[in-house]
């Protein structure tokens, strides 16, 4: 083999040398790239999710704080607040917002349950009314169970039926059921809350009429005003 084309060989060599080492120098980066991009990615999605996760977490927390100065509030509005002692107090303002954050879908909703079992018992687990009613939230005994069902407390004693919890707890429940067939509408719930859904108050209320009972008519107005007024306290 003549020098020249020895050369001409070991050129051609060194050459296919290179062009596969750029390939693979090529084919390497793009795994690397694409390596680094895949791994932002999920670091962004990761740091995305606990940042969100950890905002949803404060304003959770905020919307809790609020709702407690709420039942504060509302205590304070309706003149109960120094009738309890803390440790008792205490109990009461957990127990609403343990029901109301469980069962009420919206921050208004809670509010108006916490004024609602303010105008019905004025926070006394004591309270019985003249037809009957019990408890803080002012349930009937003859509808505690058909209400406890649907709020996935069957089986219930009539032992606790008073209890703090599973009474505020059912009439959250009824509330929110009540609600919902209203389509939102606070004040035929409050209604059909204190007055019942069989009543002609809030058969004349639903019908678009004037509700003939004045205890029945005056009712939410006594919500919304306590409502209001413990807002402005």
């Amino acid at each position: 083999m003549t020098l020249s084309k020895l050369k001409n060989k070991t050129k051609a060599t060194i050459i296919n040398i290179l062009d596969k080492t750029k390939v693979l120098l090529h084919k390497t980066t793009r795994v690397v790239v694409l390596t680094y991009i895949v791994t932002s990615g999920v670091l962004l999605i990761l740091g995305t999710h606990y940042g969100l996760d950890l905002i949803l977490k404060r304003i959770a927390g905020s919307q809790k704080d609020a709702f407690r100065e709420h039942v504060v509030s509302v205590m304070h509005a309706a003149g109960v607040y120094n009738k309890f002692s803390p440790a008792y107090r205490d109990i009461l303002i957990d127990s609403v917002m343990r029901a109301g954050n469980k069962v009420l879908e919206t921050e208004e909703q809670r509010e108006y349950y916490a004024t609602l079992v303010a105008v019905e018992s004025g926070y006394d687990r004591e309270a019985k009314s003249k037809v009957g009613a019990i408890g803080l939230a002012q349930l009937m005994p003859q509808y505690i169970d058909e209400f406890a069902v649907a709020c996935n407390m069957a089986g219930l004693r009539e032992s606790d039926y008073a209890d703090i919890q599973v009474n505020l707890m059912i009439g959250a429940c009824r509330f929110r059921d009540l609600l919902k067939i209203t389509g939102g509408d606070v004040a035929a719930a409050a209604v059909g809350y204190n007055a019942g859904i069989s009543s002609s108050s809030f058969k004349q209320l639903m019908s678009g009429r004037a509700i003939e009972s004045e205890e029945a008519s005056n009712y939410p107005t006594k919500i919304f005003h306590l409502n209001e007024k413990a807002k402005k306290s």
